[in-house]
Order: C-alpha cells, then structure tokens, then sequence
C-alpha cells in the first residue's frame, strides 16, 4: 500500500502534466497582464453600452477575452464597493 505521501506526490504530478497539456487559448491580438488606461476606457465604454453582456463587451476591448472581461469587472465592481465603504466610514467620522 503507498504511503500518504506518494499519493499526494502522484496527484501532484498528475495535477501538473494535466496543467503543461493545456494549449494557450490566447490568440495574437489578445494579451494577458495589467489592463492599460486605453483598454480600462474602452471598457466602461462597453459597460455604459451594453450592461454586464460580457460577449458584447469583449467586442468592444478588442484585446481581451469575455473571460479576462468577467474577470477585470469583478474586480473594478469590488474596488468601486471598497470606495464607497470608505467615504460612507469618512462621512460618519
């Protein structure tokens, strides 16, 4: 029987190759990283234009994935609630 720590080190590995398998989706005019002030623009554009339609966004910032389009709207979303936190916190001090 294989100890505990084979186990978990064949899972690893396994977990691994599965990882280096993947192919890298991202074709040529889209690109990974922080967002420039250029595609942050172009995306609030989008927002305004057609909500939260990730796909109709995504065409919009030309260089981003819908997926990397979901994922900067989390975080602007978050930030934006962060924000607001902090002025009600100052307004109540």
């Amino acid at each position: 029987m294989p100890t505990a720590h084979k186990v978990l080190v064949k899972a690893g590995e396994s977990a691994l190759s599965r990882k280096s398998n993947t192919s890298d989706s991202t074709s040529t005019n889209e690109k990974s990283g922080r967002w420039s002030e250029a595609e942050h623009k172009l995306f609030l554009q989008g927002l305004e234009q057609h909500g939260r339609k990730w796909k109709k966004i995504a065409a919009v910032v030309e260089t981003r994935t819908e997926r990397q389009i979901k994922s900067h709207a989390q975080k602007y979303f978050a930030k934006l609630e962060r924000l607001e936190s902090a002025k009600i916190k100052r307004q109540m001090s």
